[in-house]
């Protein structure tokens, strides 16, 4: 039980030294921005952004945790080759998720989400300004980082922990299970009532690249997804009768000027009138 413990700090701590590095390269890709901080802010940035790099760990160990509590009795063989296909997947989405942010904050000035997605259709409308020798350096960049991430899994996890675990007794499971539960204070970013939000790292009042680059982007961008509504488009009449009704309220240019029949509230012989308006948040 102590190895299969080992494993699951372990294995959090690695996807927390992964986010750590990707956080340092997205400072130094950005180092237009990133040099004119100080080093206080430096440090600030990782320390702010490590509350939601540990969700985004809690996220990707919860999946083998629970795995690993529900099989005591198993062997380990099929759970060690599975783990090296989960992580290498893994590390390959995050790292694409991270390579592209890197390169389209500086078009953009904002985190990736999920806006990036209108694009796949036309990867030329997002990619356009980017040439084609800087496209084939970041895949160098990012297959380096997911393979050095990987490489440090096989040494340390895979090779130090996974294979000097065993099979366990039945009693694990109910520890296991709670073990896995307890991801669940990372996952929403501790105890208090909000739950994990860009509010939680953000620390700076008058910089918002140290905002900015102290979030997760692997979990900004799959927040964001998961938050995207689909609109549907309701053909409520003919298209020919829609683009009449549009066409009517618009004068053409050649008409005669119509009579203006609108009713005045403000006195004319005021210039610039005193108007107050006052808007009820969520009065709707």
């Amino acid at each position: 039980m102590k190895r299969r413990i080992l494993f699951l700090i372990g294995y959090f701590l690695f996807w927390y030294c992964c986010f750590i590095d990707a956080r340092l390269l997205f400072l130094f890709y950005n180092y237009g921005f990133s040099l004119s901080m100080p080093f206080t802010d430096w440090l600030a940035v990782l320390g702010h952004g490590s509350k939601m790099d540990w969700a985004v760990c809690a996220y990707l160990t919860a999946l083998p945790q629970l795995w690993l509590a529900c099989t005591p009795f198993l062997s380990l063989k099929g759970f060690k080759a599975g783990m090296r296909i989960y992580t290498a997947v893994m590390l390959v989405i995050c790292a694409g998720i991270v390579i592209a942010d890197m390169e389209l904050y500086r078009h953009w000035g904002f985190r990736m989400d999920a806006t990036a997605l209108e694009y796949l259709g036309d990867p030329s409308a997002s990619f356009g300004s980017i040439p084609l020798w800087l496209t084939l350096i970041l895949l160098v960049i990012g297959t380096v980082f997911a393979w050095a991430c990987y490489r440090v899994y096989r040494l340390y996890i895979d090779r130090h922990v996974l294979d000097d675990l065993s099979a366990c007794s039945w009693w694990y499971i109910p520890i296991g299970l709670i073990l896995t539960g307890l991801l669940v204070i990372p996952m929403r970013g501790g105890l208090k009532q909000i739950p994990m939000n860009d509010s939680h790292v953000y620390f700076h009042s008058s910089n918002a690249f140290a905002n900015h680059a102290a979030t997760n982007e692997v979990w900004h961008f799959l927040k964001s997804v998961s938050k995207r509504k689909k609109v549907m488009a309701y053909a409520l009449m003919p298209q020919d009768e829609a683009d009449a009704v549009f066409a009517s309220l618009f004068q053409p240019v050649d008409a005669e000027p119509a009579v203006d029949t609108s009713l005045q509230v403000l006195r004319p012989d005021v210039m610039r009138p005193n108007i107050l308006l006052i808007v009820m948040e969520s009065i709707s």
